[in-house]
């Protein structure tokens, strides 16, 4: 239900805003992607439902790049304890990747559809090694604002889960997937543009 209520709404904001998603001129496309002078760095911070978290940079091109998800409050969110104190994350080279495309146009914005892919970041809790893997809500939705160059990534969280692997006393190797994750959570990046 939640997803279909993401969709309704990625489709629907852009009628809903005034937006303009037809082209007068059939000779010239609309834009897929964030033109070149809307290109860079974009400094900005994390909310995790409604409340403001970690701070990290963006880079706006095609695709659009975050340098990392909030891992640590959101598994604060989850897990309770001592393990979370000592805990260390290690996220992979080139950041969360979003690739976007065109859904509106408005008089100060443009409006995209973007569809994330499944995160991993390895974790160690308590001196073991995991791979937290966070799985997302498909489209999602980013706003570039022209008046204020800002950008929005609104994404919605809709499982999370540490998977390790031990070896049982007969020498074999074996996965353990907890779930961590018992209702969808909203994370929306806002950054602007780096002068």
């Amino acid at each position: 239900m939640k997803q279909i209520t993401t969709l309704l709404v990625c489709l629907l904001l852009p009628l809903l805003m005034g937006c303009n998603i037809h082209n007068d001129n059939p000779y010239e496309p609309i834009n897929q992607h964030l033109n070149t002078a809307q290109y860079g760095i974009y400094d900005g911070y994390w909310s995790i439902n409604g409340v403001k978290s970690d701070t990290t940079s963006l880079y706006a091109g095609v695709p659009i790049n975050i340098g990392s998800l909030p891992h640590r409050p959101l598994l604060s969110l989850q897990l309770k304890g001592d393990s979370l104190q000592n805990a260390t994350t290690s996220i992979r080279a080139g950041g969360f990747s979003l690739h976007y495309y065109s859904n509106g146009i408005s008089s100060t914005s443009y409006y995209f559809m973007a569809e994330p892919q499944t995160d991993y970041a390895q974790i160690q809790l308590n001196g073991i090694n995991h791979i937290l893997k966070s799985s997302f809500s498909k489209p999602s939705i980013v706003i570039y604002n022209e008046d204020t160059q800002t950008i929005v990534v609104s994404l919605v969280l809709l499982s999370m889960e540490l998977q390790k692997t031990i070896q049982t006393e007969e020498g074999e190797y074996k996965e353990i997937v907890t779930p961590l994750i018992q209702e969808s959570i909203k994370l929306v990046y806002t950054g602007k543009k780096r002068k």
